[in-house]
C-alpha cells in the first residue's frame, strides 16, 4: 500500500506572511490561507464555503512569500500536513493542524506561475 501524506491547494491569503527567524538563523512564515468550494443549494441559490488553512513556510520559501506575497496573493503549495499540540498559558492543552510547504507556486498578477523549490 503507497501511504502519503501529501496535500495540495490554491487559494489566497488573508493576511500578510509573518516571518520571523528561528535561533538557528533559519527563516519561518506563518500565514491564513484560505480556500473556497461553491456549490448551488437545493433551493437553486448559488453558495460559497470558505475554509482557512494554517500554512507555515521556512527557508526559501518564507524569504519568499516575505519579499513577494501580500494579503489577497493567490498562491498554489504543495506540502504535508503536520498536527502538533500547544500548552497556552494557563496550562490548558490546544492542538492545530497546519500544512508545512514542501512547493510553492506564485500566482498572483502574472500570467505563469514562478516555482520556488526549497
Amino acid at each position: 500500500m503507497n501511504v502519503r501524506n501529501h496535500v495540495q491547494l490554491i487559494g489566497r491569503f488573508g493576511m500578510k506572511p509573518e516571518v520571523t527567524q528561528l535561533d538557528g538563523g533559519r527563516r519561518v512564515a506563518n500565514i491564513q490561507m484560505a480556500t473556497s468550494h461553491y456549490y448551488t443549494a437545493s433551493n437553486g441559490e448559488k453558495k460559497e464555503e470558505t475554509e482557512w488553512h494554517r500554512v507555515v513556510a521556512y527557508g526559501k520559501f518564507a524569504e519568499t512569500l516575505e519579499q513577494r506575497t501580500d494579503k489577497g496573493s493567490e498562491v498554489m503549495i504543495h506540502g504535508t500536513l503536520r498536527t502538533r499540540k500547544w500548552t497556552d498559558k494557563a496550562g490548558a492543552d490546544h492542538w492545530t493542524t497546519e500544512i508545512i510547504v514542501s512547493h510553492l507556486f506564485l500566482m498572483s498578477n502574472c500570467k505563469t506561475s514562478i516555482e520556488v523549490n526549497g
